[in-house]
């Protein structure tokens, strides 16, 4: 593993280099004071002897319980699903915090649509119990005055402390060498620029908050449809300790020094001297001190010393809180509440962020979710973010994952990256099918959560998720039992030892997801209990770096049964139980490989394609192990990939290669470096296979050619995304073509979305897909399957009519009426900046009847247009035209027109034109006035440099045509649109949007050519020059 270039002058330094020299010098490795494995699967209490009572405070329940309904977590049919009072709650939820409106018109619709269960935000720990009780009612009467029947999860933010925490507790705050505590900047609402360190004083005084909400809660009219509390907390609300700007490189509080003495002397014992002898050197419990910035940047670090105790004390009171938060809410609630807390479970945590103990979190009787955010690369279509779940091991321990679906939609942002917002709604329905099926497959729930008010507000946003939701409740009636033949295993411990930047966990980064097969993710501990290995035919070990030796023991087990272990990186370069020994030996001793470190890799590995080929029956094109994104290795910038307070020096990010070659004359060299050394190998045994790879990343086809050799099923071999349980199997195609699936017998197949019967007794399909596509098929009865859906959809329309005449919807407040119309530009015609790619005001008109007719009697008028006179625009400060009439203001009727403005007539021309923009990069028809089975215009005037390429990406909703100065848009295809070159100063753009009684709409993005093809940044920055007129010259 890499080892940051940083100096160590100090004492821990020589106490750290003495230790490793005398194991180094010893004749038999030298057992570890303490195995660290068995240590950190407990609890570890920061409670001060004599200090319990301050726990117990806040843990007391109420005398007589609260009418809170009976919600738990139950197994239905191989799925985990929440429930109240005996009712299954929707897989997916809507957040409601700083967007929800007056008349709440999304949960109205949503609720419509079939949805029930509602998030209801408010923060708590920089606000004072009673504006914290305000907040929560001010929205919850909102949700529940539109939906009355509603279901509601509330979510409470302990992101920062208030005034009063920061005088009572100036020693609890994070602190860099000299003390410091201010970092220049608020952070979680709160008004000062210090953060809390996360140790006793901010468990309870969250634990305080918390006690007080629970009992109003319980108090109130809420109560009977409260199912449970969410916590976010620290930094973001993802249990993140504070990083970034203004960080100080903490932590150096008193309290933590304090905790890390009660720490080494729970894990060494008081014995006078048992600190020394753990450690090293002169050393005691009483004189020990915290390991300074520079001691802390030597990677990686020695078990059972001073910088890898310091990690641990870092992260385990994190652990303790989010256990002590779940048992306030269970006693607070006589256990009927669910207690969840948004803490990543995906075993990629930085060792010093504050949540590497997982296993803990699994063992809390008191925890029934856990929940966080997919990373956002990846989220667009044709591709798969990495979900930071660990599924198996949640599944195991009866916990269910709550993703955050703060997915950006068409309405939102430019065109990538950051989020990767599809273009168009048709790209919008296409990723939430597929988060949908990763969902209903994987067994999680997951909420809405936007950024801006508009991400959902999109009627074909709003009727998926209800046909989505009907899906859901098919598949689990069906049963959702998962058949995975490959395990991918990651380790806790080793989260304290591994290089962060260049990991095999990456792989899980839409990499897993393209070999073709369901893969589960385990927690190494629960991999190995009960022997669950052996549903298991390929195992994929991600990061094993740090291992016992009763692990090493155990997984000498699953080394049986025909099994195919796929070792990558450095397993097991860390020893939990001892100090010393042959590292080469160890190697080989647990991957069956001899194995040589200390091996620098020359140049990229290349696949040997004789070996290859004889082994896959086929050598792959380029002949790499891959080449997709995070393929390059660079050195990590210290203060740009980390902050301070990560103590970081350079390391390798990336696909970074481990310094190990294999040195077997018995394997089989499948790739070598430049210089000749074997850094991909396999070995068969008697009854398994060992495979290594000195490579963090793989190709999709290198491990569906692994998974074919180990007997596995693998539906897929086009490295689209796949997801599969139970008789379901879901498709989101990386590329267009047809996919050929592989079924693991014959069957009738069905494909929900479309309700296409695709076969009836067959063992395959051929799908052709559509680039960014989802497919989601039923391997059984098609006559069942439709009628069955047909019954829930017919059911949900009796519960919409029955619930709105029931609850008539809610009046939405006249300002943010008003906003959804379009906003006027300034006056003038320009010029108007892009803004988010997109024209910064424009000029539309209409409505026009959406007939054949009218359309050809359009594209004359723009043909005339095109040859340079000025559109005739209505002065924007003239009264709106009297059939110009708003949407109704009722929330269930809210992006509808209460009836259509009357079409135009076309016989005096286009006009009039209007001056209109919008907030986002979406343009709706009914913001312009036009109503199902209409049609619109938008234009506008697009200057740039003479000979300037610019590439247009027009999406619409409904029918659309577009002319280039009046003759129909054509040129190259761009990434996204069509490439035109600009020959004079400005040019006439025009859009002829027709709806085909749907919601119709409009998106134009003006980009650079070849601009939405860059990765790894949002695309918001404008062509240079390039800028807008509502006026030819």
């Amino acid at each position: 593993m890499p080892t940051s270039s940083w100096s160590l002058p100090s004492r821990v330094a020589a106490v750290i280099a003495a230790a490793a020299l005398s194991a180094a010098m010893a004749a038999e490795p030298v057992p570890l004071p303490v195995d660290e494995d068995a240590f950190l699967k407990q609890p570890i209490t920061f409670t001060p002897p004599g200090e319990e009572a301050l726990d117990a405070a806040w843990l007391q329940p109420p005398a007589e319980p609260y009418p809170f309904p009976a919600s738990r977590v139950e197994r239905i049919r191989g799925v985990l699903r929440l429930t109240a009072n005996g009712e299954v709650l929707d897989s997916v939820a809507r957040s409601c915090w700083t967007t929800t409106l007056t008349g709440a018109p999304l949960e109205r619709q949503l609720r419509e649509a079939g949805l029930r269960l509602f998030v209801i935000d408010t923060d708590s720990g920089a606000k004072t119990p009673d504006e914290t009780w305000a907040m929560f009612r001010s929205r919850a009467d909102k949700v529940l005055a539109a939906v009355p029947d509603a279901w509601i999860l509330a979510r409470v933010w302990f992101s920062n402390v208030g005034e009063d925490f920061v005088e009572r507790y100036p020693h609890a705050l994070l602190a860099g060498p000299t003390g410091v505590t201010d970092w220049g900047t608020t952070s979680g609402r709160a008004a000062h620029h210090v953060r809390p360190n996360g140790l006793n004083e901010w468990r309870r005084y969250c634990g305080e908050k918390l006690h007080d909400l629970m009992h109003r809660l319980g108090a109130s009219p809420y109560a009977p449809r409260l199912v449970g509390v969410y916590v976010g907390a620290l930094n973001t609300g993802e249990w993140w300790l504070y990083k970034g700007k203004g960080d100080p490189g903490w932590d150096y509080s008193r309290t933590r020094l304090d905790a890390f003495r009660l720490f080494l002397e729970r894990k060494y014992g008081p014995a006078p001297g048992a600190l020394a002898a753990a450690w090293g050197g002169e050393v005691s419990l009483d004189r020990v001190e915290l390991p300074s910035l520079e001691e802390r940047r030597v990677w990686p670090p020695q078990p059972c010393g001073p910088v890898s105790d310091y990690n641990q004390v870092l992260n385990l009171p994190v652990t303790n809180a989010a256990r002590y938060f779940a048992a306030v809410i269970k006693a607070a609630s006589h256990g009927r509440c669910l207690a969840g807390a948004e803490i990543h479970a995906g075993l990629h945590c930085f060792p010093n962020n504050g949540t590497v103990f997982l296993t803990q979190l699994l063992d809390c009787p008191d925890i029934d979710v856990l929940g966080g955010p997919s990373s956002y690369e990846g989220r667009g279509q044709g591709s798969s973010p990495l979900h930071r779940e660990c599924s198996a091991s949640l599944a195991r321990h009866g916990k269910v994952w709550f993703n955050e679906a703060d997915y950006r939609t068409h309405t939102v942002y430019g065109t990538g990256h950051i989020g990767d917002p599809p273009p168009d709604p048709a790209g919008t329905v296409e990723v939430l099918r597929r988060e949908f099926c990763r969902a209903a497959t994987q067994g999680y729930v997951s909420y809405l959560m936007d950024f801006g008010w508009n991400w959902f507000y999109d009627r074909d946003v709003i009727r998926t998720v209800g046909d989505l939701e009907q899906v859901r409740d098919f598949m689990t009636e069906a049963g959702l039992e998962r058949h995975a033949e490959i395990a991918a295993v990651a380790d806790q411990e080793s989260q304290l030892y591994y290089n962060y930047f260049g990991t095999p966990l990456k792989l899980r980064a839409g990499i897993l997801d393209r070999l073709g097969a369901e893969v589960d993710f385990y927690e190494l501990r629960d991999f190995l209990a009960d022997e669950t290995f052996r549903r298991y035919r390929m195992v994929i070990f991600l990061n094993v770096c740090a291992l016992s030796a009763a692990e090493r023991e155990a997984l000498d087990r699953v080394k049986s049964d025909g099994r195919l272990l796929l070792w990558m990186h450095t397993p097991g370069v860390v020893n939990l139980s001892r100090r010393g020994g042959d590292p080469d030996a160890d190697l080989e001793a647990l991957t069956g490989l001899r194995l040589a470190t200390g091996r620098p890799v020359q140049g990229p590995i290349r696949l040997q394609d004789d070996a290859y080929a004889r082994l896959f029956t086929a050598a792959l094109p380029d002949g790499s192990l891959y080449s997709g994104p995070g393929a390059e290795v660079r050195q990590t910038v210290p203060l740009r990939d980390t902050s301070l307070s990560d103590c970081c020096g350079p390391m390798q990010a990336g696909n970074a290669l481990a310094e190990i070659a294999c040195v077997d004359p018995e394997a089989v060299a499948l790739g070598r470096d430049a210089a000749g050394e074997c850094r991909l190998a396999l070995r068969r045994f008697d009854d398994w296979t060992a495979v290594y790879t000195a490579s963090c990343l793989l190709r999709p086809e290198i491990l569906s050619g692994l998974a074919r050799l180990a007997g596995c099923h693998v539906y897929l071999d086009t490295n689209d995304v796949l997801f599969a349980a139970g008789r379901f199997v879901a498709v989101h195609a990386v590329s267009a073509g047809d996919k050929r699936i592989r079924l693991p017998g014959r069957t009738d197949v069905i494909e929900l979305f479309t309700r296409q019967v695709l076969g009836q007794q067959v063992d395959e399909v051929v799908l052709p897909m559509r680039w960014g596509e989802t497919r989601l098929l039923h391997l059984g009865d098609p006559a069942a399957a439709t009628a069955r859906l047909d019954a829930l959809a017919a059911a949900q329309v009796r519960d919409t009519a029955a619930f709105a005449a029931a609850h008539p919807a809610p009046a939405v407040t006249l300002p943010f009426f008003r906003q959804q119309r379009l906003q006027r530009p300034a006056a003038g015609v320009g010029p108007f900046p892009l803004k988010a790619l997109t024209p910064g005001a424009f000029l539309y008109a209409g409505p026009y009847p959406a007939t054949p007719e009218a359309a050809a009697a359009i594209a004359a008028l723009a043909a005339a247009a095109g040859r340079g006179a000025a559109l005739p625009r209505r002065p924007p400060d003239e009264a709106p035209l009297p059939d110009d009439e708003p949407p109704r203001r009722q929330a269930d009727r809210y992006l509808y027109l209460e009836a259509p403005t009357p079409a135009r007539d076309l016989a005096g021309g286009l006009g009039p034109w209007q001056a209109g923009r919008v907030p986002g990069p979406w343009l709706d028809d009914y913001q312009v006035g036009a109503g199902d089975g209409q049609a619109f215009l938008v234009a506008f005037y697009l200057e740039g440099q003479p000979g300037q390429a610019v590439e247009l990406a027009i999406r619409a909703r409904g029918q659309a045509r577009a002319w280039f100065d009046g003759d129909d848009l054509r040129g190259p295809a761009g990434a996204l649109g069509t490439v035109v070159t600009l020959t004079r100063p400005r040019h006439l753009v025009m859009v002829h949007v027709m709806s085909a009684g749907s919601p119709s709409g409009l998106s134009c993005k003006i980009l650079a050519p070849g601009q939405a093809a860059l990765p790894g940044q949002q695309l918001q920055q404008p062509p240079e020059g390039v800028r807008v007129w509502l006026a030819p010259e």
